[in-house]
């Protein structure tokens, strides 16, 4: 029964598994008239909004502080920093009008907000007695990408971005951040059950102004990767552009060191695609906008009973911060366990005639199928438990996952082959650009960087493409 509803196998198509699940889900709607647009249901929106509150959690935990700044750059201040200007004009929207009235000076619709922030930061900073100055926000950018849109991982209107940019007084204090940003996001991928590969960028993959940059990079069952998240050393790049300066202990003018980092809804997309199944969603719930789901199993002579039954756990397990609700629809008890089983719902609560004769219910955990018989008087108490068990196997479940899918490579015939197995590959890399090009145009690849996360288990002591010493690692993939 449960393939009638989602017959969709999403190893052998994961593309259409993604496009139906959005919809079926109540995650996003594509519909929405402008292309590269799309709107959130309450469900896919409740998911993402708990990513969030994690990562902003974490940001404040660690000096970072909440701040908001304008949706709308003026040319001159956006092309102050020519880098970063060549890397966004060809994605900016721009503004030239005012009503009926033409605009004296275009504005960008933001696409990041290093050009919105750090004229403020000019302003704000004035002595070293003001840093670190550590500020995030999380806010929608807007792109126009000119690739092919896909919801949630590659879009116009990106929805939830949350990006953090710090200034320091010296590079040392800057580096030192790099460490605190990139914590934090192993932390996030963690938390989120989502294995990933990190990689200190090449120079020619840097954000637009960075002079060093560490990417996150996730395996979605097509066998591609997707970046997740990128911490950013912008050094004295923007600084010395937009006068990030202040009085140093010596009363001298000095720039500010800065360093930025961001994440965005793709780590919803992540975070579905890793943990479903051909059932549809399998949330952690952690971030499950329902983590139970109560089915009363209704028979003729008890249905009040079970009913008033359902509804008064229901009520115990909010009271004590479990997300739970009672499905009264009309449906047959099948039909309602496939229903919520495709939207990933952790657990399912069963309640029949039988089990409330037993003062007891029965669970089913969504990712394994595990039922257990559990008492109505000590379920607020096992819940938790049944949640921590599935958290963890689903973590391990997936790392798992990930080591399998990670080979090296010592020739360039093993990286096509590694390539042709859907995997991200290992390398020895002398580290010019010329070998990142030949391996790069001939397996249709990206090399995304030299990996610190999970470091390599093998030695690769030549380099794949030209023979000499390797000086690196390297890892190509197939990528978004």
């Amino acid at each position: 029964m449960a393939q009638e509803l989602f017959n969709i196998d999403k190893e052998k198509d994961f593309s259409e598994w993604y496009t139906e699940i959005l919809k079926r889900a109540d995650i996003a709607d594509v519909r929405y008239p402008v292309k590269g647009f799309i709107a959130y249901h309450p469900y896919g929106n409740s998911a993402m909004k708990k990513i969030m509150r994690y990562l902003e959690d974490g940001l404040e935990r660690t000096g970072h502080l909440e701040g908001r700044f304008p949706i709308f750059i003026p040319k001159s201040v956006f092309g102050k920093e020519a880098k970063h200007l060549a890397g966004f004009e060809e994605e900016v929207y721009w503004v030239n009008k005012a009503g009926l009235n033409n605009l004296e000076e275009p504005l960008v619709v933001r696409p990041t907000s290093e050009t919105a922030m750090y004229p403020m930061f000019s302003l704000w900073i004035r002595s070293y007695s003001d840093l670190p100055m550590r500020i995030f926000q999380t806010l929608p950018v807007y792109r126009y990408e000119t690739r092919a849109t896909r919801p949630l991982i590659r879009s116009r209107e990106i929805a939830w971005f949350n990006e953090a940019h710090t200034a320091h007084a010296t590079a040392e204090d800057a580096s030192k951040q790099m460490d605190v940003g990139r914590e934090l996001y192993n932390e996030l991928h963690h938390f989120l059950g989502v294995p990933y590969i990190e990689v200190k960028s090449p120079k020619w993959e840097l954000f637009p102004g960075a002079a060093e940059a560490y990417e996150y990079f996730v395996r979605f069952p097509d066998g591609r990767f997707l970046e997740s998240g990128s911490v950013n050393n912008l050094a004295q790049s923007f600084s010395k552009v937009y006068d990030v300066g202040f009085e140093g202990e010596d009363g001298e003018r000095h720039y500010a060191y800065q360093t930025c980092y961001g994440v965005s809804e793709r780590l919803l997309a992540c975070t579905m695609s890793y943990h479903g199944d051909n059932k549809g969603l399998i949330f952690l719930p952690e971030i499950a906008t329902i983590q139970v789901i109560i089915v009363p199993i209704l028979f003729e002579g008890a249905k009040d009973d079970i009913t008033k039954a359902a509804n008064k756990i229901q009520k115990e397990l909010w009271d004590n911060g479990i997300r739970a609700q009672v499905d009264n629809s009309d449906k047959r008890p099948g039909e309602k366990f496939y229903y919520w089983e495709m939207k990933g719902v952790p657990v399912r609560i069963e309640l029949g005639p039988k089990d409330l004769e037993k003062k007891s219910v029965m669970t089913v955990r969504r990712d394994t199928g595990e039922k257990k018989s559990v008492k109505i008087s000590g379920i607020k108490k096992e819940l938790p438990k049944i949640f921590e068990k599935m958290s963890k196997d689903m973590r391990v479940g997936a790392n798992d996952f990930m080591k399998k899918h990670i080979t090296y490579a010592r020739t360039m015939h093993e990286i096509e082959q590694g390539i042709k197995d859907k995997n991200a590959v290992y390398f020895g890399w002398c580290g010019l650009e010329k070998c990142a090009e030949d391996i790069e145009k001939g397996f249709a690849v990206t090399i995304i960087g030299e990996p610190q996360f999970p470091k390599p288990e093998k030695k690769l002591d030549s380099c794949a493409s030209c023979g000499n010493k390797a000086k690196v690692v390297g890892v190509a993939v197939k990528d978004y």
